[in-house]
């Protein structure tokens, strides 16, 4: 086995996370791991990354723990559902340094061809400038450049365009084929079979296995594109509750510099110029870990809600001609202003 979780807790204050979690990965094996938002799925990728300790029970990457000890760390890649890396990189300076990072050879050609493939143009937009779909594709990149045992997707290809997606699933059977262990956090049907993965649920803080996923072609079915004003991150369950709806994600663009500014002055909080101050944007109940991880306490940082801002939602859909009313009329019923729209039906 490369990755073993034996029940694995994990806290956040007096709220019960994962409440004894056990899961095991072998080498070559995909697991997709879906599940209720706020279920800990991330929370689980990140203490398999050593990010973040347990409160309990036992975890082990290649025979180690990967919060104490680096040699399991250096064993997995994370590729996060929003990038970590500086906003004020490049594509090509972000993924360099990560590339020397971890001793990639040839790393700037090695850059150069994986953001090629994946349809990131060069040039000198810095990430905070980039659209959610190109965003997504440098944190995905991070798969592509480095070969390692182990692989922890949060959800790879949300906001994608099918021909990035469909490359993505190569890469990950790409690597089950050479015996990676692969864990992806994904609730897309059509997901879960393209890459081969064995169906797990992340429930009421236990992981089982999921007996019954629909097996999904992309026959038949209909994929919708939208990019909305104004979204809240609190609507994308009941998106994903619209009848004919089969799956739904949403990648949030994060706001500029001036939004965050006229959010702040907005909740009455002025800063001085000169202020040694850090403002961190998460979703609630994710603040403790975050700041954990970035090395702050409550003292040092100003800690406020994403605020609604303009998201890229991808929809799939049974029919599209029943589908498109339907959507259009939830998106207007709450108020949110389509910025750009395409779909495509299934072959």
């Amino acid at each position: 086995m490369m990755v073993q979780l034996e029940r694995v807790v994990k806290r956040r204050g007096r709220d019960h996370v994962l409440k004894g979690v056990t899961l095991r990965l072998d080498p070559g094996q995909v697991i997709a791991l879906s599940g209720p938002n706020g279920a800990g799925k991330t929370t689980l990728a990140e203490i398999i990354g050593g990010l973040i300790p347990v409160d309990g029970g036992r975890v082990q990457v290649g025979g180690r723990d990967p919060f104490r000890d680096h040699r399991a760390r250096r064993l997995v890649v994370n590729v996060f559902q929003q990038s970590l890396f500086d906003p004020l990189e490049t594509p090509a300076g972000a993924l360099g340094l990560y590339a020397r990072i971890y001793g990639i050879p040839h790393a700037l050609r090695r850059v150069a061809g994986v953001l090629d493939d994946l349809g990131v143009k060069p040039g000198n937009k810095r990430l905070f400038q980039l659209s959610g779909g190109n965003l997504k594709k440098v944190e995905v990149a991070k798969a592509f450049l480095r070969e390692a045992e182990v692989y922890v997707l949060d959800e790879p290809t949300a906001g994608l365009d099918p021909s990035s997606r469909r490359l993505v699933w190569g890469r990950i059977r790409e690597l089950a084929e050479r015996g990676a262990a692969v864990l992806v956090i994904s609730h897309d049907a059509e997901e879960v079979s393209a890459i081969g993965a064995e169906p797990y649920l992340l429930s009421e803080g236990l992981v089982h296995p999921r007996e019954e996923v629909p097996t999904m072609t992309h026959t038949g079915r209909a994929r919708v594109e939208i990019r909305v004003a104004d979204w809240q991150r609190s609507m994308l369950d009941e998106l994903r509750a619209l009848p004919g709806v089969v799956t739904a994600d949403a990648l949030q663009v994060k706001p500029n510099t001036e939004e965050l500014i006229g959010t702040l002055r907005a909740r009455g909080i002025a800063l001085p110029a000169d202020a040694n101050a850090k403002v961190v944007w998460v979703d609630g109940q994710e603040a403790s870990d975050l700041l954990q991880k970035l090395g702050l306490d409550a003292s040092q940082a100003t800690t406020i809600p994403m605020p609604p801002g303009p998201a890229d939602l991808t929809v799939i859909a049974d029919d599209l001609q029943e589908l498109l009313p339907r959507l259009v009329a939830w998106i207007s019923d709450k108020g949110l202003k389509i910025l750009r729209l395409a779909a495509e039906r299934g072959a």
